[in-house]
């Protein structure tokens, strides 16, 4: 039993990320409040929740102010970017339907809808990029578009992570109260704890020492399964 509460004990550590998670998660909501810092305090919790997926344990509070710092002058600019044209776009699809004509305005919810979800793929990305690598901000942009459209399964499977709380308020709503006090809590920090372990693997692509070490160990996997079938 009292192996059980020891603090190396699974359900100690278990308890411990919990905490952090929930932690980063408050400390998320409070620094979006003022709206044009998402992007600041987006690229502070993917920098410390991917840390915590690697296992590189750090005080989650400093952590998170450090990078929010240290990203508040490329994210910020970065993220009223992506502000006005998303704003632009659901603009844009807000009048679609007023057009006269079926079909031209069909093309253009198209249009609109594409364009939408690759204005998801760079937001996706560019914050975690902020968070991993020094670059500016039109590289960091471009290079969250190409790494979307190269890694399009994980893409896809990020971007529904991240749409997932509008997928929620939109589809349950009988569970209103209960998704905004999931949100509060940890839903944020949680979606991007998941996303962080994704990113770790495309990310290693560009990285050549972790890129090496991905590869052993899918090799060491190979030969595993190779030796099993034997």
């Amino acid at each position: 039993m009292n192996s059980l509460f020891n603090i190396d004990s699974p359900i100690m550590t278990f308890l411990s990320r919990l905490a952090d998670i929930v932690i980063l998660n408050i400390l998320y909501v409070i620094c979006c409040l003022p709206i044009f810092t998402i992007g600041a305090a987006t690229s502070a919790l993917y920098y410390q929740v991917m840390k915590m997926s690697k296992n590189e344990e750090s005080y989650a509070i400093r952590g998170f102010f450090k990078a929010f710092k240290e990203n508040f002058r490329k994210a910020t600019p970065a993220w009223l970017i992506l502000l006005v044209i998303g704003i632009l776009l659901c603009t844009d699809l807000y009048i679609v339907p007023m057009m006269g004509n079926a079909t031209v305005s069909n093309v253009f919810r198209c249009i609109c809808f594409f364009a939408l979800l690759i204005w998801m793929i760079v937001f996706s990305y560019t914050f975690p990029l902020f968070s991993k690598f020094e670059n500016t901000i039109k590289n960091t942009m471009t290079n969250a578009l190409l790494m979307g459209i190269r890694h399009l399964p994980f893409t896809l499977i990020i971007v529904v992570l991240n749409l997932s709380p509008v997928l929620a308020v939109l589809f349950l709503t009988q569970m209103l109260s209960l998704e905004i006090l999931l949100m509060m809590m940890l839903w944020f920090s949680g979606v991007a704890y998941i996303n962080g372990m994704l990113f770790h693997r495309i990310f290693a692509h560009y990285i050549p020492e972790e890129a090496d070490e991905c590869a052993v160990a899918e090799m060491s996997e190979e030969q595993s399964d190779e030796g099993a079938d034997q």
